[in-house]
């Protein structure tokens, strides 16, 4: 048995490609609201709840708008990290610096603040907004490179097309 996981391209040969994808079984990420709440509250924000001041349907609103934006598990990292952010954003005082770990563990626990949903789905927006306008970057880029390589060809061409009109030396 092969196990790969990738994200992108798989580059290997074309005989070991061959017996490798002969019965793939493709693992998913989330794909229903009820998938994405789960993989954000309970799985990513694991331990928080205490900090989460969202209703249930509050979540399910927020496991909806992850579902038809078609978010990825990477995204939902992302936005947890931002809701991790939001509940430990704090200064430090000086004493957290001596204490133990159970010390700083009781610590950020005292002057961690709650989050709501609203501020969840804040950050779910400014990241699907953030995406978005990076892809049409990106294919705006693409789109730029490609139209220099056909100027390019195109020049080559009438270029080619006058050598092809000049009489050359030989004659």
């Amino acid at each position: 048995w092969f196990l790969i996981c990738d994200a992108n391209t798989v580059n290997m040969d074309a005989a070991a490609l061959s017996r490798i994808s002969q019965n793939p079984i493709k693992v998913y990420g989330p794909q229903t609201p009820e998938q994405y709440v789960r993989l954000l509250r309970t799985i990513k924000l694991r331990g928080k709840d205490q900090w989460l001041k969202v209703s249930e349907e509050r979540w399910t609103a927020i496991g909806k708008r992850c579902a038809d934006a078609k978010l990825s598990g990477r995204a939902i990292e992302h936005v947890a990290g931002g809701v991790l952010t939001a509940i430990e954003d704090f200064d430090q005082p000086e004493t957290y610096y001596a204490l133990s770990f159970e010390g700083k563990k009781k610590m950020i626990e005292e002057l961690s603040r709650p989050v709501d949903g609203e501020a969840i789905e804040r950050f779910l927006e400014d990241f699907v907004k953030f995406e978005r306008e990076a892809q049409e970057k990106g294919e705006q880029q693409r789109f730029l490179d490609r139209v220099k390589e056909i100027r390019l060809s195109l020049a080559a061409q009438r270029a080619a097309a006058g050598l092809l009109t000049q009489p050359s030396d030989e004659d």
